[in-house]
């Protein structure tokens, strides 16, 4: 049988996270307020059916998504 090493203690350091990834953090909060607001509109005053705005909020959603991973895949090739 084999016998194991005992495990030792690991020496870490927690870093904050990079400015990039609070900008982007910061950009997916602000659409995400931005769309709630809309929705709220298009629900309140224009009246549009519930499944529209929530069908319209996946594609948005969809597309915002979309766009920050191409973003992100071009500033890492940078």
């Amino acid at each position: 049988m084999v016998e194991l090493e005992p495990m030792r203690p690991v020496d870490y350091v927690e870093r904050k996270p990079s400015t990039a990834a609070r900008r982007e953090q910061w950009w997916w909060r602000a659409f995400s307020v931005c769309l709630l607001i809309c929705q709220f509109v298009a629900l309140v005053v224009y009246d549009i059916g519930f499944w529209w705005v929530v069908l319209a909020s996946v594609v948005v959603w969809g597309l915002y998504t979309l766009f920050w991973a191409v973003f992100v895949r071009v500033r890492s090739q940078d």
